[in-house]
């Protein structure tokens, strides 16, 4: 066959098919399969929630002492007349007692699989560690404010009745029961006096005083309450008091570990806490409740 004949026939048949059928382009979609040879970056970056915080770090007292005891002393001064000369001073009775720290320990892990850890650049293990840590704050923050404590957690909440005892002050309002609250305060206790509140709380407080004005919202909650004002999503009930007698110990350093079983491939991230809370001076607290 002559080579014209032979780009003829290739030119017909070419020609027939766009005639009779539309050609699909290779789109960059799945449909075609296109996007198979678009290359894809992954970011170092994971997107993640924000870990938990307990802001009760820079206001609590924290250590790290194994089977710590603090002893405590209170002073009571039953007589307080005045004397006569020659007559005997009143007596300032002393009475000692220890807060010691307990050891309850808590545990918080996650498994991610081998695929995942070995198959990615980003800084997913820094990730996991960063909200291990949260766990762990999460835990301190939520038996701090507890409204019902589990059984032997009870001394660690501020809302505990049966051993802590806070004492409750009231108001009318939001504003007029914290303004009651510290001044209640005794004036060694109300020096360093912090409010501890929901934000959501303050909010509708501000609201409330503002009657539809903005000037209030602009301002610093030290400005509005005269105290310095810390904002606990679980404060259900607002804390009034110094809350350097409040205490954290952990008994033994946070022990993280990761360990990696080699029948399914996951890769275990744990975090051990040994862990107490105590409220050294129920007097140096006061409990905010609007009536």
């Amino acid at each position: 066959m002559k080579k014209d004949a032979v780009n003829k026939d290739a030119s017909d048949l070419l020609q027939s098919t766009y005639d009779g059928n539309v050609f699909q382009a290779l789109l960059d979609n799945s449909a075609t399969g296109g996007n198979n040879f678009i290359p894809k970056n992954t970011g170092t970056n994971v997107i993640a929630e924000p870990a938990q915080k307990n802001p009760l770090r820079g206001l609590s007292a924290m250590t790290t002492i194994p089977n710590l005891e603090l002893p405590k002393v209170t002073f009571t001064l039953d007589d307080d007349d005045f004397i006569e000369d020659g007559a005997t001073a009143k007596e300032l009775k002393a009475t000692g007692s220890v807060v010691t720290f307990g050891r309850h320990k808590f545990k918080v892990f996650t498994d991610l699989s081998e695929t995942v850890v070995n198959g990615t650049n980003t800084d997913l293990v820094s990730t996991v560690e960063a909200n291990l840590q949260g766990g762990v704050a999460f835990k301190e923050k939520k038996v701090a404010f507890a409204t019902t404590p589990k059984v032997g957690e009870e001394h660690m909440s501020f809302y505990d009745t049966t051993e802590v005892n806070i004492k409750e002050v009231t108001g009318a309002t939001m504003f007029e029961s914290l303004l009651n609250a510290a001044a209640d305060l005794e004036d060694s206790y109300a020096e360093n006096a912090t409010i501890v509140m929901r934000k959501a709380d303050y909010y509708a407080m501000i609201k409330e005083l503002a009657n539809g004005a903005e000037s209030l919202f602009g301002k610093k909650p030290e400005e509005v309450l005269g105290y310095p004002t810390v904002f606990i999503d679980k404060a259900t009930v607002p804390v009034v008091g110094d809350f350097s007698y409040s205490h954290y110990n952990y008994d033994i350093n946070a022990l993280y570990e990761q360990d990696k079983n080699v029948k399914t491939g996951m890769h275990s991230f744990v975090v051990t806490a040994w862990m107490d809370h105590k409220i050294k001076l129920a007097s140096a607290f006061r409990l905010a409740k609007k009536v």
